[in-house]
């Protein structure tokens, strides 16, 4: 990630003609039709019959990390650079106190914990990380849709943020994911089985493997690159990034060891 933040923003020219073409969705399409070419029918089943970790996955998910996250982040002391040195109504400066800013990171801190994870990452990262596929998908596709109901309510009530549901982006959202991640799965799991297919791919799983980790690397460099000529990143002190990716880091190791 720290190699496409740097190749995003070094060719961001060609970044932007990237996401011009699509060059993300289809990394991504590629992406989901390599692991259900993996993906094993035993797999599957136990996805299905695996019920108490699909609850518990739901309640994590949509309750349990939001409450956690954004009640840490409200502790963390944030202010803006500028010399009025406004803060938020969640963190106050005082004194010299130094705090970590700008105050736009409390707000995306607190969107990151409340929202569920990306319709693709979550699932993919879950892959390669030696999870069960089927099963990260279902709780992708059953969070990501909850999401769209539990999300407003929750920001409003923990946080200073305003939200409501926009059906239309909601209908859009749902088609995205139903062409770039299910479709493809599915596909390649039918391909999954041939016989000759399955013994093929199987005989190449440390490639698959590498192809796939590639594809969603390459896939956030229009991202990077967009944001690189948005000027998003003016202004922002390199120190703080870092202290706001290792607090995130170590968030993610204790939600992980629950």
């Amino acid at each position: 990630m720290v190699l496409m933040m740097f190749v995003g923003s070094w060719w961001s020219e060609s970044g932007t003609f990237l996401s011009g073409i699509y060059f993300s969705y289809i990394c991504l399409v590629v992406c989901f039709f390599l692991c259900g070419l993996r993906m094993r029918t035993e797999e599957f089943l136990t996805a299905v019959k695996s019920y108490k970790a699909i609850v518990w996955g739901i309640l994590t998910i949509l309750l349990v990390v939001p409450i956690t996250g954004t009640q840490i982040i409200k502790t963390i002391q944030f202010a803006t650079m500028r010399e009025d040195n406004m803060t938020t109504s969640q963190s106050t400066v005082v004194g010299n106190v130094t705090a970590i800013g700008p105050t736009e990171f409390a707000f995306a801190l607190q969107v990151f914990f409340t929202v569920p994870a990306s319709m693709s990452a979550g699932a993919i990262l879950s892959l390669l990380a030696g999870g069960n596929f089927p099963l990260a998908m279902l709780l992708m596709a059953v969070t990501n849709v909850a999401a769209v109901f539990t999300v407003p309510p929750m920001l409003v009530w923990m946080t200073d943020l305003t939200s409501g549901v926009n059906v239309t982006r909601f209908g859009i959202l749902m088609i995205v994911f139903s062409l770039v991640a299910v479709l493809p799965t599915i596909i390649g799991k039918l391909l999954r089985l041939v016989n000759a297919v399955a013994e093929k791919v199987d005989s190449c799983n440390r490639c698959i493997h590498y192809a796939i980790i590639t594809l969603f690397l390459l896939s956030t460099w229009p991202q990077v690159s967009k944001a690189q000529v948005d000027e998003e990143f003016n202004n922002i002190v390199s120190m703080n990034v870092l202290i706001i990716v290792g607090y995130s880091s170590i968030m993610h190791v204790m939600f992980s060891a629950d």
